[in-house]
């Protein structure tokens, strides 16, 4: 049980909850909120890129919970989260939520999620590349690409949540456009024992 929002309520609420509960509070992360209304032009490599259909969900799965592990530490069960969220982002209508794919010769390179679509925008989570596909600019151009697609598919803006302690994803996503909206905290309460 916790809190997560801007910085300051999401602090005050927290220490009023240790006033009144005497729980201890430890803040799990720190992020970054930010919107994207226009994708700054650049060029796209020539890999293909791809809509994730359901006879993916293998392979998804284990790249999901690698994700999970890797930048989700606060999710207890990693195998059930990636299995709900894969599931469920794969039976959506494809222009609420899914998974986009880049593929070079063949092979999987980087995934691009998108869910929670409102009336004029929708939410960009996760982006993945494996160890061994990493530094070869595959994700900021999946990024890119899936960005433009969804501006095309009519969402007025495009959001995401970045951990401020990874300078490298939050410069990479300035330089296709995200302008950045607030900060948000995400709290944890320990329960004292009585």
């Amino acid at each position: 049980m916790g809190v997560l929002g801007p910085v300051r309520p999401a602090d005050e609420f927290a220490n009023i909850w240790v006033q009144l509960t005497g729980d201890r509070v430890t803040r799990e992360l720190s992020e970054r909120i930010y919107q994207l209304t226009k994708v700054v032009p650049g060029s796209s490599g020539p890999e293909r890129i791809r809509q994730a259909e359901p006879e993916d969900y293998p392979w998804l799965f284990f790249w999901l919970v690698d994700f999970t592990i890797e930048v989700m530490g606060e999710v207890s069960n990693p195998w059930e989260f990636a299995h709900l969220t894969v599931t469920a982002r794969l039976a959506s209508e494809r222009r609420t939520a899914g998974f986009m794919v880049l593929e070079k010769s063949g092979n999987r390179c980087c995934i691009v999620g998108y869910s929670g679509p409102t009336p004029h925008g929708i939410r960009i989570a996760p982006v993945y590349t494996p160890p061994s596909y990493r530094g070869r600019g595959y994700a900021f151009d999946l990024v890119r690409r899936v960005l433009q697609q969804l501006l095309d598919w009519g969402y007025h803006q495009v959001f995401l949540f970045t951990d401020l302690a990874n300078p490298i994803s939050n410069h990479i996503y300035q330089q296709v456009g995200y302008r950045s909206v607030s900060n948000v905290d995400q709290c944890h309460f320990q329960w004292r024992l009585a």
